[in-house]
């Protein structure tokens, strides 16, 4: 679900309310924030993830990583094309 839209600070802020994730953690959210790299071309992109865990035992999410690699570079693709 998206939560907050910020388009001044290139912001977006997702929270998931079902699947997967909800079986280890009692909340978690995605916010992406793009910011423009100075002097230059191109932006940098930060992901925050915010979450707390059922329990002790639950992993950290290391393994969303990637996720959030591949979805930068689909996102980078999409708007090279649209230019």
């Amino acid at each position: 679900m998206i939560e907050a839209v910020d388009p001044e600070k290139n912001l977006i802020k997702f929270k998931v309310i079902e699947g997967d994730l909800m079986k280890e953690y009692k909340s978690f959210a995605f916010t992406i924030q793009v910011t423009p790299k100075h002097g230059g071309s191109g932006s940098i992109v930060h992901w925050h993830l915010d979450y707390e865990k059922n329990s002790e035992e639950v992993a950290h999410p290391e393994t969303l990583v990637q996720l959030c690699i591949e979805m930068s570079k689909e996102i980078d693709e999409h708007l090279l094309t649209e230019a």
